[in-house]
């Protein structure tokens, strides 16, 4: 069981019981944490609202990287990870944002919605990789997406969009290097409280699994 405390920077690694096994300061490395997560390598996944990304630590307090940055992920309100071992980084900056990176830090997927989301404090996964998203406006939100994967045009130079005239979502290109990213869809999100449902709005690199 890992707890980060956000006042005063400190990770507590506890057993099953409630045995401390470690505990380190990382002020030097941390603004505000919100989130965190773990992976099977003992690496502790961080999500930094002030400093706009991940950090990352060793179970003995070592800080081994970053993932993400301002600009690609803004005001992180927490991180998880997939069943693939994704990481998967949540942000509700102007709308509500899933930027997706593989535990080393190359980007993946990153998704938008078009909901206007009150201010959100949490983000977890089902087992069928659903999002779920804890809002201010006392609601559960829901997220389901499917990936498809379009072909790159021959030149390269461009993104190929196979999105249908009745799908629900649209393709962009709001990542880096946008000439090499395949265009994907997803079906819209499945809200709570009889909330409209609106489409989400997704580009794929073009080593998306």
């Amino acid at each position: 069981i890992i707890v980060v405390e956000c006042k005063v920077m400190r990770v507590f690694i506890f057993d099953i019981n409630g045995n401390v096994l470690n505990k380190f300061t990382c002020s030097k490395y941390l603004e505000f944490p919100n989130g965190v997560c773990c992976n099977d390598k003992q690496e502790i996944f961080i999500s930094d609202n002030r400093a706009h990304c991940i950090k990352v630590f060793s179970y003995d307090g070592q800080f081994l990287r970053t993932i993400g940055s301002e600009g690609i992920t803004n005001y992180p309100i927490g991180v998880v990870q997939n069943s693939q071992g994704d990481v998967l980084i949540a942000d509700n900056h102007n709308n509500f944002n899933l930027t997706i990176f593989t535990q080393d830090g190359q980007l993946i997927n990153a998704l938008e919605s078009k909901v206007k989301h009150a201010q959100c404090f949490d983000v977890a996964l089902t087992d069928d990789g659903s999002v779920v998203l804890a809002s201010k406006d006392y609601r559960i939100y829901v997220y389901r997406y499917l990936m498809t994967p379009s072909i790159m045009g021959a030149g390269g130079g461009g993104v190929t969009n196979n999105t249908g005239p009745s799908s629900p979502a649209s393709s962009s290109s709001t990542t880096p290097n946008s000439s090499q990213m395949l265009a994907g869809e997803c079906t819209s999100p499945l809200l709570m409280n009889g909330h409209d449902d609106s489409p989400l709005t997704i580009s794929t690199t073009s080593n998306a699994y």
